[in-house]
């Protein structure tokens, strides 16, 4: 019975592509080259879509000046 569920689990959340440790290393790869936040934004939209591939995907990105 658990293996049944747990398959059920995987198939329903892709498990099977998804590997935190590589996604990650991938990301933080990317961002170390990474000088304008437009590149950051779709990098990690990017990544954020193979890791869990949501319906929809959205950023909000803060200007540090406005932070008091």
């Amino acid at each position: 019975m658990r293996k049944r569920i747990q398959r059920l689990v995987d198939r329903r959340f892709n498990r099977a592509r998804y590997d935190a440790a590589a996604i990650v290393a991938e990301f933080t790869a990317c961002l170390r080259d990474a000088l304008d936040l437009d590149t950051v934004q779709s990098e990690l939209v990017s990544v954020v879509r193979v890791a869990f591939e949501p319906a929809y995907v959205g950023v909000w990105i803060r200007d540090r000046k406005s932070i008091p």
